[in-house]
């Protein structure tokens, strides 16, 4: 993929990839912030398009793009959505941002939304779906509301206001809906915080109940519907008698609104999960696994809705270091995905794309 900002160290990478108009487009962000003392004003959305999955165009200046940092994005096919974040006129705090999505009918005139915007978008059967996520610059406190759009423009409330974090949030075909998030726990014996995972569920992505607590000492990251069930990513932690705390990541299956089972994947020492992604009908986690300290990618696949999981070799597809997974999506062949890789030798950020077939 064209890089947007050969002299940035933090690059200019994708975020998220979607088929539409029988192309595939990728959005993402010159992460400039990085060597600029935080400052989000001088990232850039981009937008990258190809007919194929190989060969790829960018455009790197799109006014409306100017200044926002992107994070995810979606499509009903008629109109692309991309989320993020914008800088927000806080003149004591100089690094604030407010959550911000922008919309685009081609990909290449996009407009940002009016108003409060959600942090998470899913397409549901009705329209848009979506939830504000907010936190008190004084308290720190963060609270959660779900939203609705027909356009994506303009955002209308359909539930209270919640006192938690919510981080993930997803939509199946049949209009049932199903957003994560996490509360404080009760403190640890050795009276160190923790965060609980809760569930919020919906029929139709209108009407919400929830927050039910789902697991103690846990934080979810990523939630993604197969049809069938929905799939979520958690990370959990527990203190060790020596003191020290004990992380390990586990996939968790939610289905017809009973207790969620955890998928058998056999992760090893240094290994960790943290997206996963429905295409083609494959089950797809990513994550990235450890070698002397070092991140690098890491995929594990299921072919059978999650019954069983195997591990996709280590190739020279993600050879040097810190390859990340951001997004995938279905092709004619195979899968495509897109997300990053650092190049060692110009030590600098890449866009990437990775084309696997059946």
């Amino acid at each position: 993929m064209p890089d947007p900002a050969p002299g940035v160290e933090g690059g200019g990478t994708p975020t998220g990839v979607v088929a539409f108009h029988g192309a595939f487009l990728a959005t993402g962000t010159i992460w400039a912030s990085c060597c600029a003392a935080g400052d989000p004003a001088v990232n850039r959305g981009v937008v990258w398009t190809s007919s194929d999955g190989h060969s790829w165009s960018m455009n790197g200046h799109i006014p409306a793009l100017e200044h926002a940092s992107l994070s995810g994005l979606v499509t009903d096919g008629k109109r692309l959505i991309a989320i993020g974040s914008y800088p927000a006129p806080i003149p004591s705090d100089p690094e604030a941002t407010v959550p911000a999505v922008w919309v685009s009918s081609d990909g290449r005139a996009w407009t940002r939304a009016h108003g409060p915007a959600p942090s998470y978008v899913a397409v549901g059967s009705r329209g848009f779906i979506g939830a504000v996520v907010t936190q008190d610059s004084s308290s720190s406190v963060t609270s959660s509301q779900f939203v609705t759009s027909t356009d994506g423009l303009t955002w209308t409330n359909v539930s209270a206001t919640f006192a938690a974090d919510l981080r993930g949030l997803a939509a199946a075909p049949d209009g049932t809906a199903m957003a994560l998030g996490a509360v404080p726990g009760a403190p640890r014996t050795d009276k160190s915080p923790t965060t609980d995972m809760v569930v919020w569920r919906s029929a139709d992505g209108t009407s919400w109940t929830g927050p039910e607590t789902i697991a103690h000492d846990a934080r979810p990251t990523a939630v993604t519907s197969d049809g069938h069930s929905f799939l979520a990513v958690v990370q959990l932690s527990g203190l060790l008698p020596s003191g020290s705390i004990s992380d390990l990541t586990q996939v968790l299956r939610f289905t017809n609104g009973n207790a969620p089972r955890a998928a058998a994947i056999p992760l090893g020492n240094e290994e960790s999960l943290n997206r996963i992604f429905i295409a083609g009908g494959v089950l797809i986690a990513a994550g990235d696994h450890l070698v002397n300290g070092i991140a690098n990618a890491m995929v594990w696949v299921s072919t059978d809705a999650g019954a069983t999981w195997g591990r996709v070799a280590d190739q020279p597809a993600f050879s040097d270091i810190n390859n990340e997974l951001v997004g995938e999506v279905e092709t004619p062949g195979g899968l495509l995905a897109v997300g990053r890789r650092w190049d060692s030798a110009s030590m600098h950020a890449l866009p990437a794309a990775w084309l696997a077939g059946r």
